[in-house]
């Protein structure tokens, strides 16, 4: 394995490149304040290691814009042999011209089979979501997709444009999607799971915390959830919405019919709760027909 874990390093990156021929590249600088022009250096690098599969790329906690999120898409355009890549510009400066851009070169990746994509804490917005949309291809060899958009001020509108998006990947059998504190209500949500109705998604977490979600929204989530027939691990976290604790006996309920999940984990921060209604809980959904593993925390 390749590791970039400074500036200095990423000017060396060519005599590295033909000393090592590795296939595993890590670009590990995080905390540095990078700028875009930092960000130019890293996309120049990429130009020697154009034969690598796996490319983990962490950058959280700096400073890169649209423009440096242009150059580092301009590098990964001459990856073409990449099977994995995992990208983290959480809490930077990436707006929607820069998610626009960052698709335009993972597009050309054709070989993906995982991508982890996170840009927790920019500033995405519904106008991101929408260029996300409208600028994704189709990635056929796609099987596993994380998508970490949490804290982007995105809204129903946003969530409505990912359940298009969610329906290009019809290849994929793992989804993790991340929004955490957003302002998503039950009009999002009810798009996005309707959307994974028709795939062969067999893994699914979904992280809705902090949103706008009521009643009305969680119960249309399970029937949703009921419709995918091909899902057998499910991960929700729901903590922090506009429901009342009634509503977590009804989700209980309606998930009860959801015979062809195996393994369920539920985030609700148990801890604010009375045991004897996590018991309640717990009876309940251990009468899911095929379940054998059951998680609430």
């Amino acid at each position: 394995m390749t590791v970039i874990d400074n500036t200095e390093s990423l000017q060396n990156s060519q005599l590295l490149a033909q000393q090592q021929h590795d296939e595993f590249l890590k670009i590990e600088i995080v905390h540095q304040q990078l700028e875009d022009k930092d960000a130019q250096k890293i996309g120049q690098s990429l130009h020697n290691f154009c034969d690598i599969q796996y490319l983990k790329m962490d950058l959280h906690h700096n400073k890169i814009g649209p423009q440096g999120a242009c150059e580092i898409a301009n590098g990964l355009q001459r990856c073409f042999n990449l099977e994995v890549l995992v990208i983290n510009l959480c809490y930077n400066a990436i707006c929607a011209d820069g998610l626009k851009a960052l698709i335009k070169g993972i597009q050309n990746c054709k070989n993906l089979r995982q991508l982890t994509l996170n840009l927790n804490g920019n500033n995405i917005r519904d106008e991101g979501i929408i260029q996300f949309y409208e600028r994704l291809g189709t990635f056929d060899n796609l099987s596993k997709l994380s998508l970490h958009l949490s804290q982007n001020k995105i809204t129903d509108v946003g969530a409505q444009y990912l359940a298009k998006a969610f329906c290009k990947f019809q290849s994929i059998s793992e989804l993790k999607i991340h929004l955490f504190s957003n302002r998503i209500g039950q009009e999002g949500l009810d798009c996005m799971v309707k959307s994974l109705k028709n795939t062969s998604i067999k893994d699914l977490r979904i992280d809705i915390r902090q949103n706008e979600i009521d009643e009305t929204g969680m119960i249309n989530l399970v029937k949703d959830i009921k419709n995918c027939k091909y899902l057998r691990n499910l991960h929700i976290e729901i903590n922090r919405n506009n429901f009342e604790e009634n509503t977590l006996f009804k989700l209980a309920q309606g998930l009860k019919y959801c015979t062809q999940i195996m393994t369920l984990k539920i985030n609700i921060l148990s801890q604010n709760y009375d045991d004897e209604i996590i018991d309640q809980l717990i009876k309940t959904l251990k009468k899911m027909k095929r379940l054998v593993s059951l998680c609430i925390v």
